[in-house]
């Protein structure tokens, strides 16, 4: 395996290097933060049991998949074959489990998939994409089960981790590496996921511009690049433009104050964030921190207040030409 290993996640490299299906604990979680190869690590855990125990039929599976699967199949009246092909495998490996936030029938269906494959001798590992250990929003039971086992964490490289990672990554990309380049590619990043995406993104600018990879032209590139982030149609900067348009805090947006001016502020970014971003109402609920019905009738009902209210409307004429180049409709 090709990998780079630093105290980040040499733990967890060790595990996976040590990995025996028939051996390996009843409960593996691995979390930590995105962008530092938890998915990875999972999916080389999922193939190597798959070619030293194929009999107990592992399944690799992402969560959103697991969740969309069950609701098909519960409106299709298909529940039977779908727990038959999950819960007959003997280990199953599930990722982005972050992702069941709010789905409250698909996690009661993960808590007795879990306790039938336990009950059968199975084994269950799981990938959670948080910096934090909190599984709250499973609920006791099944939080308490996949606390249970083993634990594996992914930290938040240092600097000085992300540099290597830098030099590992760059070497046969480029000819020479420029020590100034790489230290500014590591200070703009803050997972090897950044690193590799901004690796290749500069390499491509390079080419474009037939240039040599130096400090300077990094750092010309680099304030592009951020220029391009902040107006990229993404919730983050919705946010963003209309805190800084109400000169509130996004605290606020997001909190749960009734002032007027903040209400509106809240109204006005979950309709545009809708707009422009494409989000599904349950990406918002999580954004926004509420349930998705409250989502769903607040957005429905704001083009009553753009009717009622110009000044609205021109600001959101405001944030569509910001991320859309485009008025309001």
């Amino acid at each position: 395996m090709d990998w780079f290993v630093s105290r980040f996640n040499k733990l967890a490299y060790q595990a996976l290097q040590h990995f025996v299906a028939s051996k390996w604990p009843r409960v593996t979680l691995i979390y930590g933060g995105a962008g530092l190869g938890k998915s990875r690590i999972l999916s080389e855990m999922y193939h190597k049991a798959l070619a030293q125990r194929p009999s107990d039929k592992p399944l690799w599976l992402r969560a959103p998949a697991f969740a969309t699967e069950y609701a098909l199949a519960a409106q299709e009246g298909r529940l039977g074959s779908f727990r038959e092909r999950v819960r007959s495998s003997g280990f199953l490996f599930l990722d982005d489990l972050q992702e069941l936030k709010g789905k409250e029938k698909t996690i009661e269906e993960l808590l007795h998939t879990f306790e039938h494959i336990m009950e059968q001798g199975g084994k269950v590992a799981v990938v959670l994409e948080s910096e934090d250990l909190t599984l709250d929003f499973l609920g006791k039971r099944l939080a308490s089960r996949f606390l249970s086992g083993l634990t594996l964490v992914l930290s938040q490289p240092e600097p000085d981790e992300l540099k290597g990672f830098a030099e590992y990554w760059l070497q046969g990309k480029l000819a020479i590496l420029d020590p100034g380049f790489v230290e500014g590619l590591a200070e703009s990043a803050r997972t090897l996921r950044d690193v590799k995406e901004r690796s290749e993104e500069f390499l491509s600018y390079l080419e474009r511009k037939q240039a040599r990879a130096t400090v300077s032209e990094f750092a010309a590139f680099w304030e592009a690049q951020q220029e391009e982030m902040r107006l990229a149609p993404v919730s983050e900067n919705v946010l963003r433009v209309v805190a800084e348009m109400y000169e509130i805090a996004l605290s606020d947006i997001l909190g749960r104050r009734r002032f007027p001016q903040i209400v509106e502020s809240r109204h006005l970014a979950i309709y545009a964030i809708k707009t422009i971003c494409q989000c599904s109402y349950a990406e918002m609920g999580r954004i926004f921190n509420k349930e998705h019905g409250a989502i769903i009738q607040a957005y429905k009902r704001f083009p009553e207040k753009l009717t009622a209210n110009p000044g609205l409307r021109a600001r959101l004429e405001t944030i569509n030409r910001v991320f859309l180049n485009r008025s309001a409709t």
